[in-house]
């Protein structure tokens, strides 16, 4: 019983480890049990299998074998074996060989599952990589054939078939006698005995074959033996190149060699030989001894390094070195020869090297004398050095114009252009020139451009952007043999700002006069206005129902005479009163002050602690600051940052503007803001006078216009810059002074009277007699005339009462200036005091250096016009009273 358990046992673990997965079926398809391996390969469990699952749940094998149990179930069966389908637990679906046993005297199905899918997976390859190597074989452009033992052909390619004209029906089965001729097959025979008898593949060629056609066809063949898995030689395989056109080559070499040998000894240029081993000539041609002067036996004794200069010697050599180690060398080369004479002489060699077993052996060279030549390229490349300098140096910037492709710039076309040349050949013409004026370009390479107007004016677009002005002058040329221009342009962006600085200051100036001119009459009008009225107002009762409407009248006098100030103050004609201001401290004010009335707007200082003062009129430069604050304020409705800046410059932070700056130090005044910004065209006006781009009935336009009469008249410069959506920005320049005092404000003054004797002169009579009257009201003798003649006359007789001449600058017939100087030849000690419409700047300044007294303006009131003449009479006479700096 014992020995029964253990044997048992035995068997149990054979069934269990026995390598492959055992199932035993029985009453049909049931499975009653199987062993581990079946458990690991199915995925399911003893109990999931057993008595459970039938077996053709998880195997199909029907089309491989289709009946499993035997008609005779209690006969033993021979074992059976078929491929089929495992489907796992999992799903997954593997390949297995199925061996099925049938149990004699009983119902059970021994059945063995061996997985064999990736057996299959390797025939898979194996056939896809059989059929690439026949894809690759059949498209190969050498023929390719298989051959048995006895030499019949067994498979070939496509390109067989095309070298021999065969189908491939009719080259399988043939013998290589078939298609070759007795003494052909012989010797492929001999190759083939020798490739089975070595295992060694073997290569032969010049090889001729008969084709279909009849043609022949040289071929070269490589040939291998082929053995089946055993080892065992099977046949042979090989490959055919078709040589036949080398074939031919080769023939017509020889001759050609032959042609060559006759045609050396008689060709038009040098020729000869060389055996590098021995370092020798070995044939040379009589003009090989024509150049050199030696003798052909002579030169068949040395060697080319003997005929070579010392520097063509070791270029010589140089070069052999590199042919030497397989380097591709140019075919021509120049060297300097040595002839017997000691005539030196320059050739071009043309060479073509000769080889055995792979390495260079001799050559032979073709020699052309080019010592004319290369005198000629000499001279022509010292004179291209001096143009090429002459280029490079230039002042004018120089390219070539191909194609719309830019070629050959000089130094000056990069320094002007900002390009390297490696950008300027690579971008169009038509990129480097402003948009607007490439008609202007192309006008020129039209031919529609006269000579007389060939010199035109057109803007470059540097690389960072900037407009440069160009004179350009563009020239027809033939360059590398094919039409192009040349571009010859001068920078002279320069000039251009300074005839924009003359243009404009002309415009100024001239707008200057004109709104002086006006000025000047309407305070003559004013004057006359005002004098009335307050003579009128003077003997009127308070009470009376015309004081107010007169009062009125005064109101509109004075807001006229505000507008007038700023036209004056445009012409630079307004009243100064020139004083050290401090810049930082009028800053401060001045924007404290529009921060009051403008709080929605964030004012931001920047002040530099160590401006230093100007000298200038305060309440004209806060007037200054005012309006650009005003204009600011009114680009920014909903609000907005004013930023505000001063320092000290020199005249170097104008450089680049259109005004020429004085060489000094300035006070800078930058107001920036963060408006609504202006375009070009806006600023290029905005300094005009009735230029306003506000709508009407809201600005007079006089605002800026004063603001530049009032910073020229101090000396200084103004500059405005701006983007529309950018915000605006204001710079203001104004000279500095070495003081430090500050203002000081002046009590206002008191009409004073008196009772001198005083000559009036001017041709307006309104204007005559209003002064007169208030003169007269203030206690004065007053002499009156309308007449500068009479002035003179009435001077004459009255010299030594008159103890003032007031004297209008502008009359018809002779201005106050040079009326002053015939009084003051009357009587040198003369006192005068000049009255005009216009302001002291200019000619009144020149009359008051002459020595007249003081100077008023019109329209005066009492109040003023009695300082002054008080002033005047109560002076020393050696003090002219001049009320600002000469």
């Amino acid at each position: 019983m014992h020995d029964f358990s253990e044997t048992e046992g035995i068997y149990r673990s054979l069934f269990d480890h026995v390598g492959a997965a055992i199932i035993v079926l029985e009453r049909a398809s049931e499975i009653a049990m199987m062993n581990d391996e079946a458990i690991e390969l199915t995925g399911y469990s003893q109990e999931e299998l057993r008595g459970k699952i039938l077996w053709d749940y998880f195997v199909n094998a029907a089309e491989r074998c289709p009946t499993f149990l035997p008609e005779t179930p209690n006969l033993c069966q021979t074992v059976r074996s078929c491929e089929g389908q495992l489907i796992c637990r999992t799903g997954e679906v593997k390949h297995v060989l199925i061996k099925i046993t049938f149990l004699p005297k009983r119902s059970n199905i021994i059945v063995c599952l061996t997985d064999i899918s990736h057996m299959q997976e390797i025939d898979r390859a194996i056939e896809e990589k059989k059929e690439n190597y026949r894809n690759i074989l059949q498209n190969i452009d050498e023929g390719y054939f298989e051959v048995d033992i006895a030499g019949n052909m067994t498979f070939c390619n496509d390109s067989l078939c095309r070298i021999t004209g065969y189908s491939r029906e009719e080259l399988l089965g043939m013998s290589n006698r078939q298609y070759t001729k007795p003494e052909t097959a012989e010797r492929m025979y001999r190759i083939f005995n020798q490739v089975y008898l070595t295992g060694r593949s073997a290569e032969a060629t010049d090889y001729e074959i008969i084709r279909k056609d009849g043609g022949t066809c040289f071929f070269s063949i490589s040939a291998s033996l082929m053995r089946n898995p055993e080892g065992n030689p099977t046949g042979f395989c090989g490959v055919v190149r078709d040589i036949s056109e080398k074939k031919k080559n080769d023939i017509a070499l020889e001759e050609s060699e032959n042609k060559f040998r006759h045609l050396v000894r008689h060709a038009p240029a040098g020729i000869f030989e060389v055996d590098f081993l021995r370092r020798k000539f070995i044939t040379v041609n009589e003009v090989m001894c024509e150049y050199t002067g030696y003798t052909r036996e002579e030169l068949l004794s040395l060697s080319p390094l003997d005929i070579l200069s010392e520097e063509s010697r070791e270029r010589f050599i140089e070069r052999l070195s590199k042919v030497f180690a397989g380097e591709k060398v140019p075919e021509a080369v120049e060297y300097r020869i040595k002839g017997k004479n000691e005539r030196e002489f320059w050739v071009v060699l043309y060479t073509r090297y000769k080889y055995e077993n792979g390495m260079p052996c001799g050559a032979t060279v073709i020699v052309h004398d080019i010592t004319e030549r290369r005198q000629a390229e000499e001279a022509l490349r010292k004179s291209e050095e001096r143009y090429r300098l002459l280029v490079d140096n230039a002042s004018e910037g120089i390219f070539i114009e191909q194609d719309d492709v830019i070629k050959f710039p000089n130094p000056k076309a990069l320094e002007i252009s900002g390009y390297s040349a490696e950008e300027l050949t690579a971008m169009g013409l038509t990129e480097l020139f402003h948009p607007e004026d490439i008609s202007i370009i192309q006008a020129f390479h039209e031919h529609k451009v006269p000579k007389t107007e060939q010199n035109t004016t057109l803007r470059l677009m540097n690389k960072r952007g900037e407009e440069i002005w160009l004179e350009v002058n563009v020239v027809p040329v033939i360059w590398e043999s094919a039409p192009a221009f040349l571009h010859l342009f001068k920078d002279v962006t320069l000039q251009k700002k300074l005839e924009a600085q003359l243009m404009h200051a002309q415009k100024m100036e001239a707008i200057g006069t004109l709104a002086g001119g006006i000025a000047h009459n309407f305070n003559n009008l004013l004057m006359a206005i005002q004098g009335n009225v307050s003579l009128m107002l003077l003997d009127m009762e308070p009470k009376n129902p015309h004081a107010d409407r007169l009062n009125l009248v005064e109101k509109l006098i004075e807001s006229g005479s505000k507008l007038t100030r700023q036209l004056l103050g445009y012409a630079r004609g307004g009243k100064h009163e020139f004083r050290p201001v401090d810049i930082n401290r009028l800053t401060e004010e001045t924007s404290q002050t529009l921060g009051l009335t403008k709080k929605e707007i964030m004012i931001h200082l920047d002040l530099s602690p160590d401006l230093i003062h100007i000298m200038a009129d305060r309440a004209q430069i806060e007037e200054v600051l005012m309006n650009i604050f005003i204009n600011a304020a009114d680009a920014m409705p909903k609000g907005g940052n004013l930023f505000v800046t001063t320092r000290n410059v020199t005249e170097q932070a104008l450089w680049g503007k259109p005004f020429k700056m004085e060489p000094g130090n300035y006070a800078l005044i930058e107001v920036r803001d963060t408006g609504s910004g202006m375009d070009q065209k806006t600023i290029s006006r905005i300094f005009d006078p009735f230029f306003t781009t506000k709508p009407p009935g809201r600005g007079t336009g006089l605002g800026l216009a004063s603001v530049y009469g009032i910073v020229k008249c101090h000396n200084g410069y103004i500059d405005a810059s701006s983007k529309e959506g950018a915000g605006a920005c204001f710079s203001i320049y104004l000279p500095l002074s070495q003081s430090r005092e500050g203002y000081r404000a002046h009590a206002p003054a008191k009409p004073i009277r008196g009772a001198e004797t005083l000559l009036l002169v001017d041709d307006e009579e309104s204007v005559l007699k209003v002064a007169q009257m208030m003169l007269e009201k203030l206690g004065y003798r007053v002499i009156a005339t309308k007449s500068s003649e009479e002035a003179i006359e009435l001077f004459s007789k009255n010299k030594t009462c008159i103890d003032l001449a007031i004297l209008d600058m502008v009359m018809p017939d002779m201005g106050g200036g040079l009326l002053y100087e015939k009084l003051k030849m009357i009587d040198p000690d003369v006192k005068a005091l000049l009255s005009s419409g216009y302001s002291v700047e200019g000619e009144a300044m020149e009359i008051l250096r002459k020595g007249c007294n003081d100077f008023i303006q019109k329209p005066f009131g009492l109040t003023d016009l009695s300082k002054k003449v008080r002033g005047i009479l109560d002076s020393n006479p050696t003090d002219p009273g001049c009320p600002c700096p000469s």
